[in-house]
């Protein structure tokens, strides 16, 4: 008897094509209706028939659907249930799948990706909550860009160097740069030197540290992984927190080209970046000339010493001393405390109408 009301609803719902909408009372049912069900494919695609089907075929992956939910559906290795969700695919993945489901491994996520039957912004939203990552040689050149953007590529500069390798003469794309921007914290933690190729460290160096592209916050945390200085690179158009980023950081090398860039340019950097380089810069004055004002905060500054700030006052000139007497009394200053002779403004300028000899200071 149970044969025959088996058989005649095996009919009904193989001759009619019936469709589940809701399995939850699969339970109660027979297991060979429950194979029709899933063989046949008469269920509706939803979150709820997947969660009652999933234990049916094997229980020890019900769990693991609420996070990995794909991943889960692969790994049943039930064929026909495997094949109807992948028909759907797209759709399951904006619809029908928990938003738990953040956890899919590695060959899921490539599987993903190179699915041609998905559109591009479902596949983007779906795997950009992902929390595994893969590396760019796992991945085809095609969904590249789907996989940067998506932000499951693995953030490392190997990743980014292979990435840029096909776009050698081309500046970097938003592509790549927002890519660096969004993992900018796990790049500053891996020094680039060593890692690849001098040729890609030197590029990335000069477009990323030598541009405003990446946001300041960014900049700063990114400059970390460079071991390197400019040398004689025109940075007139970059902004000037990021100019103090690289002096600060010694990301700009002290010397007579950049000197002149940071007074024409960045004149509010003039005095820390002479500072910070003040060994380079008073092993040879000659080739690094004062204006009035740099000089003067020069001299009533506590990190030099007195011998150092007695080196600056040899090279100033007299119409110097004349045009400015903020700088004659600071001159003065020093002056009186390295000698017990009383020095003024008359007597500096004195002194100074002949070649000034302080080597006795």
């Amino acid at each position: 008897m149970d044969i025959i009301r088996f058989d005649n609803v095996e009919f009904l719902i193989e001759s009619l094509g019936l469709k589940f909408e809701n399995l939850l009372g699969g339970v109660y049912l027979s297991r060979n209706l429950m194979n029709l069900i899933i063989e046949g494919k008469h269920y509706e695609l939803s979150d709820d028939n997947i969660r009652i089907i999933i234990p049916y075929i094997n229980p020890e992956l019900y769990q693991i659907y609420e996070t990995s939910s794909y991943t889960t559906i692969i790994n049943t290795k039930k064929i026909d249930f495997i094949k109807y969700i992948n028909n759907y695919l797209g759709d399951c993945i904006e619809n029908v799948f928990p938003d738990t489901s953040i956890f899919e491994d590695e060959s899921t996520i490539i599987g993903i990706l190179h699915n041609e039957n998905i559109e591009d912004d479902i596949k983007t939203k779906y795997l950009s909550k992902q929390s595994n990552k893969v590396n760019l040689h796992e991945v085809k050149t095609i969904f590249w860009d789907i996989a940067i953007d998506s932000n499951i590529i693995n953030p490392t500069w190997k990743n980014i160097e292979k990435y840029i390798s096909v776009n050698v003469n081309n500046n970097l794309n938003p592509t790549i740069v927002n890519f660096i921007s969004r993992n900018s914290h796990e790049l500053s933690q891996q020094k680039i030197k060593g890692i690849i190729s001098d040729t890609t460290d030197n590029r990335l160096f000069l477009e990323l540290m030598g541009s405003n592209l990446l946001p300041i916050e960014d900049y700063e945390q990114i400059g970390k992984s460079f071991d390197q200085s400019f040398i004689s690179t025109d940075l007139s158009s970059l902004e000037s927190n990021r100019m103090e980023t690289l002096i600060t950081t010694q990301g700009v090398e002290f010397n007579e080209y950049n000197y002149e860039l940071v007074n024409e340019h960045f004149p509010e950097l003039s005095l820390s970046f002479t500072l910070q380089n003040k060994s380079v810069f008073l092993s040879d004055l000659t080739s690094y000339p004062l204006s009035s004002n740099i000089a003067n905060s020069l001299l009533n500054k506590k990190e030099l010493s007195l011998k150092e700030k007695l080196q600056i006052i040899q090279t100033l000139f007299l119409t110097m001393l004349q045009d400015n007497s903020t700088l004659s009394d600071s001159v003065c200053t020093v002056l009186n405390s390295s000698s017990k002779i009383p020095v003024n403004n008359v007597f500096i300028l004195e002194i100074t109408s002949v070649p000034l000899k302080l080597g006795r200071y």
